[in-house]
């Protein structure tokens, strides 16, 4: 199994929290990203003891249709 770190940026607004990720060293590694960040925002999850829903985006990358 491979581990993979990436680098994001955190910023509050409101009542979310964006979680904005580096863009991956392929293309297809970010689009495979995208697409997680798209199942993940599906679940409307809230970051542990707070009231901010988690919102996951890659910079600089289109969102997957």
């Amino acid at each position: 199994m491979r581990c993979c770190w990436v680098r994001c940026d955190l910023q509050i607004t409101g009542d979310t929290l964006h979680v904005r990720l580096d863009t991956a060293s392929a293309p297809r590694r970010s689009k495979a990203l995208a697409a997680l960040c798209a199942e993940l925002n599906h679940t409307q999850t809230r970051y542990p003891g707070t009231a901010l829903t988690l919102t996951y985006s890659i910079k600089d990358h289109p969102s997957p249709a």
